[in-house]
């Protein structure tokens, strides 16, 4: 695993680096998408190198983010270089979509509840005390603290983009159908559930 870092560390730092770029009196309603894109893609090239190992499931959502969707592609001036990565990886990942939405094939899927990081469980879920030790029993009603992804089986080390089949949003609730313990993280098998 990488280096252990202080969240408060790095958000002083960025707050800090924000403000000397000058990023903070952005108007990003009027930036170009593919501005956007590269601001993003430089932001997650440094997630990836402090914490991407420690949180694979947060690289996976954030790869999915700098992917260029077709929408923006079409809208984008045509001198304008725009960035593209056409790999089957970031192909799958553009079109993710929302577990549990109307038209959804997925009616179940697997989610982390929650990863190890320096010797602790960090949880992903509000709604059970979550440990190695004490898992959601089946029925159990969890909500997401994070943006999640939705695989079809459970990851062991790094993660397979071919079994990602979804997201999940944060806020997002899921009923537990199935729980299994694992070396870096805690996973439940799931299906759409409503919050109240």
């Amino acid at each position: 695993m990488g280096e252990e870092y202080d969240p408060r560390e790095i958000e002083a730092r960025w707050q800090a680096r924000w403000e000397a770029d000058g990023i903070h009196e952005v108007d990003l309603e009027h930036v170009a998408p593919e501005t956007k894109r590269s601001l993003l893609k430089k932001d997650v090239t440094e997630f990836d190198k402090l914490c991407g190992e420690g949180d694979p499931d947060a690289r996976t959502i954030f790869q999915a983010a700098i992917t260029e969707h077709p929408r923006d592609a079409a809208h984008a001036p045509a001198a304008a270089p725009a960035y593209v990565d056409s790999s089957p990886q970031r192909q799958q990942t553009a079109s993710l979509g929302v577990f549990g939405a109307s038209g959804s094939k997925e009616h179940y899927g697997w989610v982390a509840l929650s990863r190890r990081q320096a010797g602790s469980w960090v949880p992903h879920f509000n709604g059970y005390s979550i440990s190695d030790a004490s898992l959601p029993p089946p029925g159990t009603i969890l909500s997401a603290k994070m943006m999640l992804p939705v695989w079809s089986e459970p990851q062991a080390g790094t993660n397979d983009p071919t079994k990602l089949q979804s997201r999940l949003p944060t806020g997002a609730c899921v009923r537990v159908l199935a729980t299994r313990g694992g070396g870096g993280r805690l996973w439940a098998e799931v299906a759409p559930a409503s919050c109240s």
